[in-house]
């Protein structure tokens, strides 16, 4: 038996997306993992938190205070996942459409 299966009725917005911003997301990746491997340059992001501040001296019993405080880290994203966040990309969207056009193309259909 042949399986005839029409590749326009399957909907990939995410791999549409994706396809459509490649050329402009080829040049911004290439730019960040040189950012990464330089030794005079870093891809950071900016961390929020709060940091309790002991601001009783020497009197007892201790009184804290709370700051915002901000630093700035090493980013742990991969180049892949900083381009979906820019891009808006939902990789896991990007995921679930290869899997299904696998699917077709294995000619094994979803459940």
């Amino acid at each position: 038996m042949i399986l005839v299966i029409k590749m326009d009725e399957l909907k990939t917005p995410a791999l549409d997306k994706m396809q459509a911003i490649m050329d402009e997301s080829q040049i911004i990746g290439e730019f960040i993992e040189w950012l990464k491997e330089s030794s005079k340059y870093g891809v950071v992001e900016e961390v929020d938190y709060i940091e309790e501040v002991d601001v009783s001296g020497l009197c007892e019993p201790p009184e804290y205070e709370y700051r915002k405080t901000t630093e700035w880290r090493p980013i742990r994203k991969s180049t892949e996942q900083i381009l979906a966040e820019y891009f808006e990309i939902d990789l896991n969207a990007v995921d679930v459409e290869r899997s299904e056009l696998l699917k077709l193309a294995l000619h094994k259909p979803t459940k």
